[in-house]
């Protein structure tokens, strides 16, 4: 939320655009656990994280899939508004009970 307030924007993130794996999933279902408010807020890195301009996307996932063999993966967008993360699930605004960790708070 730092960046989001230094750059005075708002964050949308759509969950069902994480990437998340087979045995998160798997091991969440079983232990009844959200596997989105997990990989959001389980306090370890999940996935390199960063922002860029829409037209820049194509290039940068072709890139990256050449260089390294990964797939970026698009879970959202900046926009104008208060800064905070704005979670949404089908298109539906929710509200996750983990917060994560801030690993800048003062």
């Amino acid at each position: 939320v730092h960046i989001l307030k230094a750059s005075k924007k708002a964050a949308r993130i759509d969950l069902e655009k994480l990437p998340l794996s087979e045995p998160l999933k798997r091991l969440c279902d079983l232990q009844n656990w959200s596997a989105e408010e997990l990989a959001v807020g389980g306090g370890e890195d999940y996935e390199l994280l960063f922002t860029l301009a829409p037209e820049q996307l194509n290039d940068l996932q072709k890139e990256f899939e050449r260089q390294l063999g990964k797939t970026v993966y698009p879970i959202g967008e900046i926009e104008e508004g208060k800064p905070e993360i704005q979670w949404y699930k089908n298109n539906q605004k929710v509200v996750l009970s983990k917060a994560g960790f801030n690993h800048f708070q003062e």
